[in-house]
């Protein structure tokens, strides 16, 4: 949890520029799994979210962004988080926060997913861990978050 945070601290704060583009939803450059420094500018994104939405990190810089990684939909501790996001969610909408839950799970479970627990936000899948590579909350271990 401690790297999430710091991950959604840094973003809601730095400055980032457009990455390449790509083939995949995640749009990244190859990095090592290195954990985000307080204070370090966030790696720049651009993904497409399970509900077709484009998200770049360029086009929302000066916006709070509050980009969050979970294992696996439908599972009772991501449903405990996803509802937490859900319920706070009028307030996180009038600071004006994009708020994006990334994991491994297929662009259809997430919409299942949202869909079952009502949730306003953008699901992002990221099978390749590419974008949870960037923040440094994969594992090589488990290749999971």
């Amino acid at each position: 949890m401690r790297r999430l945070f710091l991950a959604c601290l840094v973003l809601a704060c730095g400055g980032n520029t457009a990455g390449p583009t790509g083939p995949t939803t995640t749009t990244t450059t190859p990095a090592a799994a290195t954990e985000v420094a307080v204070g370090q500018a966030a790696p720049p994104f651009s993904v497409t979210a399970a509900d077709g939405m484009k998200i770049d990190s360029a086009a929302l810089k000066g916006k709070p962004i509050v980009l969050y990684f979970y294992p696996k939909d439908e599972t009772p501790g991501c449903t405990t988080e996803a509802c937490a996001f859900r319920d706070a969610w009028d307030h996180l909408q009038k600071s004006g926060v994009v708020l994006v839950g990334v994991s491994v799970d297929t662009d259809e479970s997430h919409k299942a997913f949202a869909a079952h627990l009502k949730l306003p936000f953008h699901l992002v899948s990221d099978p390749q861990l590419e974008l949870a590579k960037r923040y440094g909350v994969a594992s090589k271990a488990t290749e999971k978050f």
